[in-house]
């Protein structure tokens, strides 16, 4: 059975953006801050030239899952145990492209980026639940939203993770995707942000449930460290397995 891969909507008022990550940075004019053009439409020409921070607003609006199968059946491809590194901020292009039959004659040649702001996380793997990940490697999760300079995405929906952080993370990795294949390798991503940190101890593995690292509680999933273990035992996706969806992204600057 072909698994659904991933669809995630990021909504907000004006704009709307088609876009998913990637880890080529967007170039630097000098020693000018770059800002792509879909993000410079927003301000004003005294803004741009004023040298004040400038703030995009961002908000989200995820799907949520009803069980741990589930959300692993529709989404998520690895499951780890790991420590938060560093951080930093980076322009990214997570643009998917349209299924073969959208293009007609086949997924053009030449790909044009569209740059999004992201604050990129370096993880350090600790415990290997599922997927294809191994103790000991680093891994880059990326959130959209972050700081850079005079400019500033907040997204309300970011989950905040601090260097030495050590959670359960399940992550959705979106170079899987066929669709990517001749595409530059991206960071990792959430596929929602209170169904995929945990909090865990250094105890021993216990039918305790896990804590969500998110502070609305509600849509959490009932996890324990045994049902980690037993993923042991659930089929890994593959590329052959998954089947590539876009996430929009819709942002508007602040005041």
């Amino acid at each position: 059975m072909m698994k659904k891969y991933l669809a995630v909507l990021l909504t907000i008022a004006l704009v709307v953006l088609t876009a998913c990550g990637s880890s080529n940075s967007a170039p630097q004019a000098g020693d000018e801050v770059f800002l792509p053009a879909w993000i410079a439409d927003f301000f004003t020409e005294e803004e741009l030239g004023s040298g004040e921070m400038l703030t995009l607003q961002t908000s989200s609006d995820y799907s949520s899952y009803a069980t741990l199968a589930e959300l692993l059946e529709s989404a998520v491809t690895d499951v780890i145990k790991a420590e938060v590194l560093d951080e930093r901020f980076d322009w990214i292009d997570y643009t998917l492209p349209h299924p073969e039959e959208f293009w007609g004659d086949g997924i053009p040649e030449e790909h044009e980026p569209r740059y999004h702001p992201f604050t990129v996380y370096r993880l350090q793997v600790l415990d290997v639940f599922y997927g294809n990940t191994e103790i000991g490697e680093v891994v880059e999760l990326a959130q959209i939203g972050g700081v850079m300079d005079n400019f500033s995405a907040v997204n309300s929906n970011m989950l905040p993770l601090a260097i030495g952080d050590i959670f359960v993370f399940l992550l959705t990795n979106p170079n899987l995707d066929p669709a990517r294949e001749a595409f530059p390798i991206v960071p990792m991503i959430l596929v929602n942000p209170w169904q995929t940190v945990y909090h865990t101890s250094d105890g021993e593995r216990t039918h305790e449930l896990l804590e969500s690292v998110a502070s609305n509680n509600f849509v959490a999933l009932a996890v324990t460290m045994d049902d980690l273990v037993d993923l042991a035992d659930f089929p890994n996706k593959s590329a052959t397995q998954t089947e590539g969806d876009i996430m929009d992204v819709n942002s508007e600057a602040s005041d």
